[in-house]
């Protein structure tokens, strides 16, 4: 079982070529936000629609940060 002290990832954006998605990650990382890009290299061997493209994921504690240094690009 889990506790209270659980961190939860959330998709906080996808993106549709690894240039954006790219980007998206160092913002997030230079203002101290972890995140990761998840499918990222299944979208260079596949349709990147197909697989839905790549998922910008961070922690669900830092969403509302997160937005905001997204729309500020």
């Amino acid at each position: 079982m889990g506790n209270s002290n659980d961190e939860h990832m959330v998709i906080v954006e996808t993106y549709y070529d690894q240039y954006s998605a790219n980007r998206a990650k160092s913002a997030l990382l230079s203002n101290g936000i972890f995140c990761f890009l998840k499918d990222e290299y299944a979208n260079q061997c596949f349709n990147r629609f197909a697989m839905g493209g790549i998922k910008l994921c961070i922690l669900e504690r830092d969403l509302s940060k997160a937005k905001k240094i997204l729309s500020d690009l």
